[in-house]
């Protein structure tokens, strides 16, 4: 304060003398503060400047300090603050050598590596960053296998049916018809047994054809043989559908 009252006395009062010229009587309290705001001096202790940003706060001076031990010439250890850097008008200065981590050698068996200065870790892949409350802390939610990641990796959205995530989880593309090749080693093996099932079907029907009036035909209730044998010669011709291409005629007839 006495560095802006002099200073504010030598511009108002140009001639000199002591106490107040009548161009400071009263005192301008909006021109006082103005020049304490451009009040800037070196202390005379720690040589350091002093001076005062536009909100008049003072430039901000920490010390960093770090709890460690110290092994006395009598074998005792007693613990005490070491300085091992500074922040001063928004730099850091830190000495990382000098900072003392306890270890599992010293009975701290819970501690595997070094502290991290952090809220949240960072989110692993397919998952959701939800912020709370700041921006440096946030939770990380997994999305489900058809959902992607939107609106910079902070929510979670369901593909739409016959789409699939890509690879990124970051765009949904449309999921490719895959079906059995009529060339197909499965599909050669099951079309033929198809046929052969048909063939042995066909021969039984017209067995019971040819015999469709003896005792034994009658027997065996004849017209529920023959839609039981319909039915199995229709399962049987389902095979040639089910390895076509799909349609949705064919679906129909499968179901």
């Amino acid at each position: 304060m006495a560095y802006g009252l002099h200073n504010m006395h030598q511009d108002l009062c140009p001639e000199g003398g002591k106490g107040l010229c009548p161009a400071m009587t009263p005192i301008n309290g909006s021109l006082y503060l103005r020049y304490l705001l451009n009040t800037r001096f070196k202390s005379s202790e720690q040589k350091e400047e002093v001076y005062f940003d536009s909100k008049g706060d003072p430039p901000g001076r920490y010390e960093i300090l770090n709890f460690q031990p110290t092994t006395q010439a009598n074998g005792n250890t007693t613990y005490s603050y070491v300085t091992i850097g500074h922040w001063m008008n928004g730099s850091l200065t830190m000495n990382g050598h000098s900072i003392y981590w306890p270890r599992q050698s010293q009975g701290y068996s819970h501690l595997t590596r070094s502290f991290t200065s952090i809220c949240s870790e960072p989110c692993k892949f397919g998952q959701a960053k939800k912020v709370k409350g700041q921006t440096c802390c946030w939770v990380c939610d997994t999305c489900m296998e058809n959902q992607i990641l939107v609106k910079n990796n902070t929510e979670c959205q369901a593909c739409e049916l016959g789409m699939w995530p890509n690879a990124n989880k970051t765009d949904c593309l449309e999921i490719p018809i895959d079906f059995i090749d009529i060339g197909d080693t499965e599909a050669i093996v099951c079309v033929s047994l198809a046929c052969l099932g048909m063939s042995a079907t066909a021969w039984i029907a017209a067995i019971f054809a040819r015999n469709h009036n003896t005792p034994v035909v009658k027997a065996s209730t004849r017209e529920l043989s023959y839609i039981l044998l319909l039915g199995i010669a229709l399962a049987f011709s389902s095979n040639f559908f089910i390895v076509s291409k799909p349609c949705r005629e064919f679906c129909y007839i499968v179901r």
